[in-house]
């Protein structure tokens, strides 16, 4: 890593000199070395820059899919709460019968036989 790549590094992932050193394990002074050319980044240290990397995406990556978790279970009690009135919207109506007809379609005679005994069930 070169002076402007350990510059951009630090940029990218928005921490302070301070904040790089503690990651780094060294002190300021050797960040600021670095950023201005007069000492090369060891290979130990970009290693555990790539280490600190890896685990931000990996962080990315889980809070991602917890907001998309978040954001389908909002759609899906604004649809429920709303089903009446989206029933009544020709589009809409269409589209779930289409969807149905196939699933019915695609369902194999055992499938249909569990669906039944479990309705029974729960009558």
């Amino acid at each position: 890593m070169n002076k402007l790549e350990i510059k951009a590094y630090r940029k990218k992932h928005n921490l302070t000199q301070k904040k790089l050193s503690e990651i780094a394990g060294v002190s300021i002074r050797a960040v600021q070395s670095w950023e201005q050319g007069d000492r090369n980044v060891s290979q130990s240290v970009i290693k555990l820059l790539q280490e600190h990397e890896t685990k931000l995406f990996k962080e990315s990556n889980i809070n991602a899919e917890v907001f998309k978790s978040q954001e389908l279970d909002a759609l899906a009690v604004d649809c429920l709460n709303n089903w009446d009135h989206l029933m009544n919207v020709p589009l809409f109506r269409t589209r779930m019968e289409n969807e149905a007809t196939k699933l019915a379609y695609e369902m194999t005679p055992e499938i249909i036989e569990k669906f039944r005994a479990e309705w029974e069930k729960s009558k």
